[in-house]
């Protein structure tokens, strides 16, 4: 992202950031941004965590959902009968939930 812009508005026109976010995967683009690692590290870091990822998927066979719309008190009614369970809350109307994949 910061290459992409740094194109298209040239070097001399970027903006100084006081400060680097990321969400999810995003945060290893911020700490490669913000120079906390260098690109190579970046990316060995990123592969690693997707072979982690997948190892525990293999290990942990399940689903998830992201559910919109309902808030986090309702939706944890809902799930409590049903056995999944509220995994990541990405904002207050759009909340995942993960449980055993149904056949």
């Amino acid at each position: 992202m910061m290459k992409a812009m740094e194109e298209l508005l040239g070097s001399e026109n970027m903006p100084n950031a006081n400060l680097m976010a990321g969400h999810s995967l995003g945060e290893y683009t911020a700490l490669s941004a913000a120079g906390v690692l260098d690109v190579g590290d970046t990316i060995k870091l990123v592969l690693k965590r997707g072979e982690l990822m997948q190892q525990a998927c293999e290990e942990n066979p399940g689903t998830m959902a992201a559910i919109i719309g309902l808030d986090e008190s309702s939706l944890t009614e809902i799930v409590f009968q049903t056995g999944a369970y509220i995994s990541n809350i990405n904002m207050p109307d759009q909340i995942v939930i993960s449980g055993e994949k149904c056949q």
